[in-house]
This record gives structure tokens, sequence and C-alpha cells, in this order.
């Protein structure tokens, strides 16, 4: 009788031991598939911000749509900065718009049409970011043009300024 008895703890043991390793093995997996991610992400940061041929004759089917828009791009860089990707991606931008019949304008600001952003601002942000009217029609161009970009590649995030002119896109390229 005790030695069925230690068979039978012997067997739960190894069912135990079984269990435990299935479970560490699935989660050993699921931190391999996050670090994989992780890894992934990494990667894709580093990589410079270019709209893809194919991608520009989208983006250009897609914001003709909304011709004789205007829009302005900031760049962040810093005085040594020339040529940086930012200001790869911010040109490349800006020859989309033009091609799509926008008008590229200084950002002005509805309280007060005499100010205008510059081109270039030191570097405070990462990133892409839209800015638009609340208006419903500004929103509807914003969101477009966010849309667009989202297809393209292009992840930007966006804000409504209750300041700005009305069907005008700002865009605010930050470091990668």
């Amino acid at each position: 009788i005790a030695l069925a008895a230690e068979a039978a703890f012997a067997a739960v043991l190894v069912a135990i031991d079984s269990n435990i390793g299935t479970r560490q093995k699935a989660e050993i997996a699921k931190v391999f598939d996050r670090a994989t991610k992780a890894e992934l992400e990494l990667t894709k940061i580093k990589l410079p911000r270019i709209i893809t041929p194919d991608n520009i004759l989208s983006l250009i089917g897609k914001l003709r749509q909304f011709e004789g828009s205007k829009f302005w791009i900031i760049t962040e860089k810093s005085e040594i900065d020339v040529g940086s990707e930012q200001q790869k991606l911010a040109n490349q931008l800006s020859a989309i718009f033009i091609t799509s019949r926008w008008i590229k304008d200084s950002h002005e600001l509805k309280d007060d049409p005499t100010k205008a952003d510059p081109e270039f601002t030191p570097v405070s942000n990462r990133g892409c970011f839209l800015a638009f009217a609340p208006d419903p029609s500004s929103v509807k161009l914003g969101l477009a043009v966010s849309e667009a970009f989202k297809d393209a590649g292009l992840e930007c995030e966006w804000n409504t300024f209750p300041g700005m002119a009305q069907d005008f896109i700002s865009i605010d390229i930050g470091l990668r």
C-alpha cells in the first residue's frame, strides 16, 4: 500500500510539473512575442519617414478633393540640423500639397492675421502634429488629411485650435 501511495504521489508530482512547464512555456512565448514586436517598433522608429511613390500618388489623389485649402508646415530643427530627416519629410509633404493644388500660406491666427509662424522652430517634440480650426468644415478637412497620412504610413496626432483660420491645416514635423 505504501508503494502504491508513493507511486500515486509521484504521478501527481509529474502532472503538476508538466502543468507548470506548459504554463512557463506559454508565458515565455508571450514574452518572446512582445519582445519581437518591441524590436520591430524600435526598428520602425529608427527608419526615416519617407513617403513612397505609390503613397505620394495616393495622397495627391486624396488631397486634391480639397484643392484651394491652405496649409503651413513647421519643421522642428536645431541650427546645425541641415538636411535632417524631419526637413526632408516636410519638403516631401510640401511638394505633395502643392501638387494637390493647395495653397502654401503662413500660419495666420484669426485674431491677429499679422502674426505668422516661422518655417523652422527649435526642436521640442517628436512625431507629426496636425492642427486645424474646430468648425465643421475644418474638422472634416483635418480628419481627411489625418486619414490620408495614416493610409500613407505617416502617423500624425491632431488637435483643433479655436484661433486658427477656417479650412487651414498646420503641420508640425518634429523629430522621428
